[in-house]
């Protein structure tokens, strides 16, 4: 099979010297084929720039060289001196898509909308004991095999079932007491992306469960859930970390004031006991 040549135009030649020859980098048509078929390139730019906006990016040329070349990881310590393209991983299962339901038949808006208020109701305390194992195996029943994360915010990226993803999405909200959950919007991006927008209400409390004064409030979390076919396989959430970073705050400067007062009471109370 005769080689694709994919080659750079040399830079105008300057008076002197002649400029040297363009570098290329050939590939076989079933390296192309290979690589078109093992990645999905929409999710995988659509990720790169949703990157860029959650890290406010200044430089978003050097953002996207990094962010791909983290992506590339699985390619780096090869010693071949052939240019490869870089290989990022599906970030969506491999089943055919032949075998999946039309995109357009798939009522991702209320797939979506159920898996969170289950998820709400789940986070708020509003599913009884007896009733939790249930409505988990419902719940898991909507996320694909193994489901690629991103909340970019908090450093927190992976892939893996269902169990996994919210494994590593519970320590994000770790002492916080969530008493109200709403969906306040769920929209469609294409035919296979849903956001859905949840306003959270929830405080932090103190040793002996009381509120923390300054702590109860709404935060608002974004959730961008991408389908292969019926299933969720891909979450990517945003929320403004500075609210939750300020509720963190706030309970502790009131428990290290407690403290300091409780210190205070102690030694009062044994100075007058030595009177």
């Amino acid at each position: 099979t005769p080689a694709l040549s994919f080659s750079l135009p040399p830079p105008p030649s300057p008076p002197l010297p002649l400029s040297p020859p363009a570098m290329a980098v050939s590939l076989s048509k079933a390296e192309v084929e290979a690589y078109l078929a093992s990645v999905d390139l929409h999710s995988c730019l659509e990720g790169a720039l949703n990157a860029a906006v959650a890290a406010k990016a200044t430089d978003p040329p050097a953002f996207f060289r990094d962010y791909f070349t983290k992506l590339a990881g699985g390619n780096q310590g090869s010693t071949s001196d052939t240019p490869r393209l870089a290989a990022t991983p599906r970030s969506l299962e491999d089943t055919p898509r032949s075998m999946l339901p039309d995109a357009e038949s798939v009522d991702i808006i209320g797939i979506a909308t159920r898996v969170f208020q289950i998820l709400g109701d789940l986070s708020t305390g509003a599913v009884p004991q007896e009733d939790m194992k249930a409505k988990l195996t419902e719940l898991s029943k909507n996320f694909a095999t193994n489901i690629k994360y991103d909340v970019f915010i908090e450093d927190v990226h992976g892939k893996g079932p269902f169990v996994e993803l919210m494994s590593a999405l519970a320590p994000i909200w770790d002492g916080l007491i969530i008493t109200k959950a709403k969906i306040i919007d769920v929209k469609k991006r294409l035919d296979t992306v849903a956001i859905v927008h949840t306003m959270y209400t929830a405080h932090i409390v103190d040793g002996d469960g009381n509120v923390i004064e300054g702590t109860d409030g709404e935060m608002e979390v974004a959730v961008s859930v991408r389908f292969r076919g019926e299933k969720i396989a891909q979450w990517y959430q945003e929320f403004d970390k500075e609210i939750l970073l300020g509720k963190r705050a706030k309970a502790k400067a009131a428990l290290e004031a407690r403290a300091a007062a409780a210190v205070e009471a102690a030694v009062e109370a044994a100075v007058e006991a030595a009177v």
